[in-house]
């Protein structure tokens, strides 16, 4: 989308351009985001535990699966930060990529989580470049332990990988997903040829959110209760969020 001038940056074009990215992102993945679920759902009921993981902005596909009221309580979400010997701004984090890029970081996110074999990780880039994330990804597979991958397929294919392999998230994980975002994120054109306005949030969010009912379906479908997170703002929210076990079986 080109913006031409000032009073023709349309807020409402813009913002439906990004839900449609999302969605379309949603329906033509429909048996990705139903595979995905069935891998969740298996690594749950098998006594597995699923890590969500987005370095930077990418990081909002990971919070949305874990610890949202109306999400489902299996998720953990990872950071860099969890990872950092002195902590700093949010701020800085954000504006701060190179954390992302070193390889062996991903390696010490693992570690500090204690991931196993029977777990799952679910890992979201919108370039799909960076060492980190492709290190993480690689160590997994040598562990035993499923990936999914969630990136943008346009911004990936456009770009070299950060990786000492030369290889993309996409290329090292038991399943990808395109979140249907553009090359560089942002989605409307100014006058001098820079763009605004991100599309990736919404279109990880979208798909976090699609996969959660897919795996809510498969609960119900095998009598299992549903592991629920109710809002803590709600009177009973405290009460109803105790932790569940659920047992092994198999699909």
């Amino acid at each position: 989308m080109k913006v031409e001038e000032v009073e023709g940056i349309d807020s409402v074009a813009i913002a439906e351009l990004i839900a449609h990215l999302g969605l379309d992102a949603v329906r033509r993945q429909l048996p990705e985001i139903k595979e995905a679920a069935q891998m969740i759902f298996a690594a749950v009921t098998s006594g597995g535990n699923v890590f969500t993981f987005g370095a930077g902005h990418a990081q909002s596909l990971a919070m949305e699966f874990s610890s949202r009221a109306g999400g489902l309580a299996i998720f953990q979400s990872m950071h860099l930060q969890d990872i950092r010997t002195e902590r700093r701004d949010a701020f800085w984090d954000l504006r701060d990529s190179q954390p992302e890029r070193i390889p062996e970081n991903g390696i010490k996110v693992l570690d500090h989580h204690k991931i196993k074999e029977n777990d799952l990780v679910i890992i979201a880039s919108q370039s799909g470049r960076n060492g980190a994330i492709v290190e993480m990804a690689i160590e997994c597979k040598k562990r035993g332990i499923k990936v999914i991958g969630l990136s943008s397929s346009k911004h990936s294919q456009a770009v070299d990988s950060r990786h000492p392999s030369g290889l993309m998230l996409s290329d090292v994980v038991d399943l990808s997903l395109d979140n249907g975002s553009v090359i560089g994120d942002a989605v409307a054109e100014l006058p001098d040829g820079k763009s605004i306005c991100s599309a990736s949030t919404v279109c990880f969010v979208l798909i976090a959110q699609a996969i959660n009912a897919e795996v809510t379906k498969l609960f119900l479908l095998y009598s299992l209760p549903v592991p629920l997170l109710i809002s803590a703002n709600l009177d009973h929210g405290d009460k109803s969020n105790s932790p569940l076990k659920f047992p092994a079986i198999n699909i």
